[in-house]
């Protein structure tokens, strides 16, 4: 479907659609050596939350990006 540009088809008995995943963004720590001690807790595991946050307000946090949601298919 995604080849032909396609997004939905619609049959007699069903519909089947491509759609964007919901939930938070993969975050993708390509460089966890980068990443600031003000993202670990305490047991020095990664905060995403913290990192997500500082993301989706605009604050760069360098070692780390947000990634695409994938894609799903629904059937009805």
């Amino acid at each position: 479907m995604k080849a032909t540009g396609q997004t939905s088809l619609i049959g007699r008995t069903f519909r089947v659609a491509i759609q964007k995943n919901g939930g938070k963004a993969p975050l993708n720590c390509y460089d966890p050596s980068q990443i600031t001690d003000e993202f670990y807790r305490v047991e020095k595991v990664l905060d995403n939350d913290a990192i997500r946050r500082c993301l989706d307000s605009g604050v760069a946090v360098p070692g780390v990006e947000l990634g695409e949601r994938g894609d799903g298919l629904r059937i009805k």
